[in-house]
């Protein structure tokens, strides 16, 4: 159980910080609008999940 808090965790720290500086840079106007759609993509991503063999 807790190897699966520990890759939520490593996930949201690898793709929810970029994803918080690009929308403080949208909104700053130092990216264009469409980095918003990144900063999306980014923030849908999924923990990954052990594979079955």
């Amino acid at each position: 159980m807790a190897h699966k808090h520990r890759r939520a965790f490593v996930t949201a720290m690898i793709c929810g910080v970029p994803t918080w500086f690009t929308v403080q840079a949208v909104r700053a106007d130092n990216a264009p609008l469409w980095a918003y759609g990144a900063a999306a993509g980014l923030g849908g991503v999924a923990p990954s999940r052990k594979r079955r063999r």
